[in-house]
């Protein structure tokens, strides 16, 4: 028995290991870049990139690479996706005839105002594109997988329009995780993919109605992180759960570029005319702004953001003539962040296989 003034035993200290993160974020076409960067880390790196990650968050563009990268589809596949199918998935579709030659003359009329924003009457009427493309190309590098078939966990924001509430789609690793398992991995891209404007609305099944998760989650860090919060409290089982502690969390976000933009509203205040052409670029970039401020102040220096300078609004998320120069300036990017990256998040594997939950 030991006296009062003996010191206690040492306790052994924990296994913990880094639990890293990789998020992407939305942004069209743009999403080019992304896959570039990845593509050039992992040819470097000579292991595949999934290896380095225990989890992964994308978010439209970015939800079409995190899902192929977790199904084991290479980086230079997903890259080549967007070279290949880029400009036949953003093909415009046939515009909706207007009765009437009264209606064909200020149709002329409304299209000179709306051509400076990329836009015309018929994007009024109907969806810019159709998706029917993106469907087909996602299906020849998806095939028929499901979120049960990935070997990284993964969060997808969307948006369930029929029951109002923002979804998270996600693979089954945490306990009790049986609602997105079966899915099939193209359609859980289509629901996050679903930009308003650009694509009609994502059906999984007869009744649903999906929009793409940029309209809340643009950049989905916040929302990997807390899954990882959530990881570390729930995912207990010994020898196959990672052990690890919130200061053990590293985060590399990939964005799809930063728009330099400044607006002035008319003075009496803008009403739906001013706000329709500027709506999107607003939300789709404060909200990655906001996240990126939240996420860079939780985590310090455990957080890697790299990000491009968009130089102007022809950068567009459906400028599928800049294909080239993202590819170009993804590999670039890689090269720059290169040495950092390998030294301070990407040193070793993860080493510890993903193993979802029944």
């Amino acid at each position: 028995m030991e006296g009062p003034e003996s010191e206690p035993p040492v306790q052994p200290e924990a296994g913990t290991k880094p639990f890293r993160i990789l998020s992407l974020d939305g942004g069209g076409i743009r999403g080019a870049f992304t896959a570039a960067f990845l593509a050039r880390l992992e040819k470097t790196l000579e292991h595949p990139l999934t290896e380095y990650f225990d989890l992964i968050a994308g978010t439209s563009t970015g939800g079409i690479i995190a899902v192929a990268l977790a199904l084991g589809e290479p980086c230079h596949r997903i890259r080549d996706f967007y070279q290949e199918y880029g400009p036949q998935i953003f093909s415009r579709r046939d515009a909706l005839p207007i009765p009437g030659w009264v209606l064909n003359r200020l149709s002329v009329v409304a299209n000179q105002y709306l051509a400076p924003y990329g836009l015309d009457v018929d994007a009024f009427r109907q969806s810019k594109y159709d998706g029917v493309v993106l469907k087909q190309a996602l299906e020849q590098v998806l095939g028929t997988r499901t979120l049960n078939d990935a070997k990284t966990r993964l969060v997808i924001p969307s948006v369930d329009l029929v029951s109002g509430k923002t979804v998270v789609f996600k693979t089954p690793h945490q306990p009790g995780f049986i609602r997105d398992k079966h899915l099939s991995a193209v359609d859980v891209v289509l629901a996050t993919t679903a930009a308003p404007t650009y694509f009609p609305h994502a059906v999984m099944k007869p009744g649903t109605a999906y929009t793409d998760g940029g309209v809340w989650a643009n950049n989905p860090s916040m929302v990997a992180y807390v899954e990882a919060l959530k990881i570390r409290e729930v995912c207990t089982r010994p020898g196959i759960d990672p052990v690890f502690d919130m200061q053990d969390v590293q985060l590399l976000s990939i964005g799809t570029g930063k728009p330099k933009y400044s607006m002035t509203p008319p003075e009496v205040g803008p009403g739906l005319g001013w706000w329709a052409l500027r709506l999107l670029d607003v939300v789709f970039t404060s909200q990655a702004q906001g996240v990126d401020n939240q996420v860079r102040y939780v985590l310090g220096e455990q957080y890697y953001r790299v990000d491009f300078d968009i130089l102007d609004k022809s950068w567009s998320l459906d400028a599928v003539n800049l294909v080239s120069t993202l590819v170009h300036l993804g590999e670039e990017k890689a090269v720059e962040n290169y040495a950092v990256l390998k030294r301070d998040l990407l040193n070793s594997t993860s080493n510890r296989p993903y193993h979802p939950f029944a």
